[in-house]
């Protein structure tokens, strides 16, 4: 194997074993989650056999014994090869939820006496870094808030979306600038509720 050949073939072995890392920490968004039935498909036709081929190129690399034509054309194939799955392997990483949250949101809302907009954040949901927030907007000040949501987000399954899909009421109380919210029944998990401070931007659960 001559020197050009073999920088070549060291230098495609490491970008791919670079990209079998990524793919793996950007799909499970750094051991969060468990594979997805796309990621599972990548795993299998991507990843495995991207394995195989790095771990023969690396033991050619470290036999170096074989000079004939049969093997030059193998490890030359072995590049293209590995070239083949890195590109793919780094085109199919999911940076959301990991690099980049993953939100899920219901339905923007007005509170009844007309002072708050607000809607509930799920964040990287069904992973184990999941949580919540309630973003809040005050319509006289156009001031913005998001205050986190106790809730348990690791119970959520399954989980409904659209423009009229209402996960937690807000409603005003007794006390100015602090209001209740409840959650429903289509965010499926148990009934839970809180009392929210509306100027300190902070949450006690009441139920």
């Amino acid at each position: 194997m001559n020197f050009g050949f073999k920088i070549l073939l060291i230098m495609t072995v490491i970008i791919c074993v670079v990209a079998q890392i990524w793919f793996v920490l950007g799909n499970t968004a750094n051991f969060q989650r468990s594979l997805d039935l796309i990621a599972t498909y990548r795993f299998v036709y991507l990843l495995i056999p991207s394995i195989l081929v790095t771990a023969f190129s690396i033991r050619a690399l470290v036999k170096d014994r074989n000079k004939s034509d049969c093997a030059y054309y193998m490890l030359l194939s072995c590049v293209v090869l590995l070239a083949y799955f890195s590109f793919f392997l780094f085109k199919g990483v999911n940076k959301e939820g990991w690099l980049t949250e993953k939100v899920l949101s219901d339905s923007l809302r007005i509170t009844a006496d007309k002072k708050f907009e607000y809607r509930l954040d799920l964040i990287n949901l069904f992973q184990k870094n999941s949580h919540a927030n309630l973003h809040i907007r005050n319509l006289t000040t156009g001031e913005e808030k998001n205050i986190k949501v106790d809730l348990c987000t690791s119970k959520i399954v399954t989980i409904g979306s659209g423009d009229d899909t209402v996960w937690a009421v807000m409603e005003p109380s007794n006390v100015p600038e602090r209001y209740i919210l409840y959650t429903t029944k289509k965010l499926r998990i148990p009934y839970e509720k809180f009392e929210v401070d509306t100027l300190k931007g902070t949450l006690v659960r009441l139920e």
